[in-house]
């Protein structure tokens, strides 16, 4: 009798060990599952906002913004550059420089530095009037009128074209490149371009 008894509780500890092993293996597998699935989101997490004066949501995730909001912030490094006063040229020089990542501080220093100065010897103001944004696989491209004056004389008033190439880091804008180009560029760089943008 104690041995009938004995067997059957020893069946029924085998039986419940087997099930609670079954239990700890299903809850370790939906466990994994659930810390992968999470760290893909993780991974994709992205930031929608609605900006005044947009039509559409603009998208930013780690590595990629919408063209809308790429365009919008083209427009806005270009006026720092290309739009300002020798009072306001030091400080609009400095903040577009926040946007610059640290592999290309150096030349754009240099490059800054050097307008600065020919800025100040001849007490120049730059007026940057955008006529045309369109965004391209290689960047921005910008078309526009730029006004020069030199000691509130204007000197020159003519028709430029830009080339803003950049890189979406941690879903921030870095200024890879700001540089002039030639009308031709621009023609070859907008025929490019997808439609309905600009």
């Amino acid at each position: 009798m104690h041995r009938e008894h004995f067997v059957e509780e020893w069946k029924n500890f085998l039986y419940r060990y087997s099930f609670s092993k079954f239990i700890i293996v299903v809850l370790t597998v939906i466990l994994i599952f659930l810390v992968m699935r999470q760290q893909q989101l993780v991974d994709k997490q992205r930031t929608i906002i609605v900006p005044p004066n947009f039509k559409t949501r603009i998208e930013v995730t780690d590595d990629y913004a919408n063209p809308e909001y790429v365009n919008h912030w083209a427009s806005y490094l270009v006026q720092l550059v290309y739009n300002f006063t020798p009072y306001s040229v030091e400080r609009n020089f400095e903040q577009f420089l926040h946007y610059v990542p640290s592999r290309h501080i150096g030349e754009m220093k240099q490059a800054l530095g050097d307008k600065l100065k020919r800025v100040r010897a001849v007490d120049i103001s730059e007026f940057f009037t955008q006529e045309e944004i369109i965004f391209n696989s290689d960047g921005v491209i910008l078309k526009g009128r730029l006004m020069r004056l030199a000691a509130g004389r204007e000197v020159s008033n003519e028709l430029i074209h830009l080339l803003f190439q950049y890189k979406i880091n941690h879903g921030e804008i870095e200024v890879e490149t700001l540089t002039t180009i030639s009308q031709d560029k621009y023609k070859r760089l907008a025929a490019a371009a997808p439609r309905g943008n600009g």
